[in-house]
């Protein structure tokens, strides 16, 4: 049977190792840093490289005008505007 001590450094470890999963949590990149984590968090360049992905902002809204399903015509006159 697995001591006690056993149980509590796995869980742990577990919980520092996925860090920064759960600080990514709310974003929209969760499984890209989830995976991340995950496959490469073993290296340390992984794990910070995770890290630091899911400590990064939110990329800005694209404004309407911006988004693919205009055509080239409303997005010239929306430059010129």
């Amino acid at each position: 049977m697995l001591s006690a001590t056993v149980i509590f450094s796995t869980i742990a470890a577990m919980l520092i190792y996925f860090t920064p999963t759960f600080i990514a949590i709310k974003k929209k990149n969760l499984r890209l840093v989830f995976l991340t984590n995950l496959l490469l968090g073993w290296t340390l360049i992984g794990w910070i490289a995770a890290m630091v992905w899911a400590m990064r902002g939110e990329a800005p809204e694209v404004p309407e005008r911006f988004k693919k399903n205009r055509n080239d015509r409303e997005l010239e006159e929306a430059f010129l505007n």
